[in-house]
Order: structure tokens, then C-alpha cells, then sequence
């Protein structure tokens, strides 16, 4: 669903040790490769995802930023990969899985609002707490996250100045627009 890998598989290394090797194949390829060589970010991802799906029912979950190393793509399917997750049934009833996730990433974020928007997940499912270190001490803050997946109280400079760089940016292209097409007066 991620597109990062079309399967995997676990090898025991020998039968006198409990180790094991993991080997994956890429989409669009027929080769069995060591997950370490398919890059950083799915070698870190991959055991998160296995937790997640083989938790017990009733299983809290605890992550520390498993979109880290991720293309933003991949960040985006990353939070509907754990929608999933907790969305998920066995034997005709819910699983009941809690995630509790530390995110830094605004695509992680932007997919979950998007998808309580369309009522992929239950709005009432997912709560989001924003760490404001710049207190002392530190503090959490509840997010309010309405049925639209709108959040109410954004903290001030949350994802930096959104609108402000967008401006700016179509400000400085204007300019740039302008002065190509301004031609130079001839001097004599």
C-alpha cells in the first residue's frame, strides 16, 4: 500500500540460533534483496509495520517518528497505513489497537486530517497533542480536531509560516516575471 515493497520474508540464519534475515523485493522487481540494501527508511519502517499488524488485540502501541528517512510520499501512505492499523478487525471484531505516535511530519498529518475529512477514520479515533517545550516545564496541548479534520487551535508557526513563504515566493516571481520583461532603455 506504501509502494515501497511488494513483499517480504523472514529466514532463519541457522537452526542453532535464534537469528533470522530479513529479505524484501521492491515493486517491479523479481529479486530477493536484505532489507539494510533497499535503503534506510523501509529497513526502519518495516519492523514498525510488523508490529503493528501481529500486536495482540487491545495492544497500545508506542512510535517514535516512523516516518523519519521516508520519502513524503511515503509519509502521506505511512498515516493511512496506521489508519488501517487501527481500523482493523479479527474474527468479526474490532482489534482495538492504540497508536501512539511522536510525529515531526505535516504530510503524516495532512493525510490523517484528509482522511477524517472523508470518514476514512473515525474522527472520535484519533487524538493529537502538540509539545510546546517553550514553557517551563513543558507542556501538551490538545489539538481539536472537528468532523472536517480541521485543527482549531493550531499552535502559532506550527508547520512555520505556511502562507507566509507562499507569498513571498509568488511575490519574488512576480518581481522576477517583471524585470525579464522590462527591456533595458538604450543609452547614447
Amino acid at each position: 500500500e506504501m509502494g515501497l515493497i511488494e513483499e517480504f520474508k523472514v529466514n532463519p540464519i541457522s537452526e542453532q540460533r535464534q537469528e533470522y534475515e530479513v529479505k524484501v523485493r521492491t515493486r517491479g522487481s523479481k529479486d530477493w534483496v536484505d532489507l539494510p540494501d533497499v535503503g534506510f527508511g523501509i529497513s526502519q519502517v518495516l519492523p514498525v509495520l510488523v508490529q503493528c499488524f501481529y500486536a495482540p488485540a487491545g495492544s497500545i502501541i508506542i512510535m517514535e517518528q516512523p516516518e523519519i528517512h521516508l520519502h513524503p510520499s511515503a509519509q502521506s501512505a505511512l498515516a493511512d497505513v496506521m489508519i488501517d492499523v487501527i481500523n482493523s478487525r479479527e474474527n468479526g471484531s474490532d482489534r482495538n489497537i492504540q497508536l501512539v505516535i511522536e510525529t515531526h511530519s505535516e504530510h503524516f498529518l495532512r493525510r490523517l486530517q484528509r482522511r477524517i475529512a472523508e470518514d476514512v477514520v473515525p474522527q472520535e479515533k484519533v487524538s493529537a497533542y502538540f509539545a510546546d517545550i517553550a514553557r517551563t516545564p513543558a507542556t501538551l496541548e490538545s489539538l481539536q480536531i472537528d468532523i472536517f479534520g480541521n485543527i482549531q487551535n493550531w499552535p502559532k508557526n506550527f508547520f512555520g509560516d505556511e502562507m507566509g513563504d507562499i507569498t513571498e515566493q509568488a511575490k519574488a516571481a512576480l518581481k522576477k516575471r517583471m524585470e525579464k520583461t522590462e527591456k533595458p532603455e538604450a543609452t547614447a
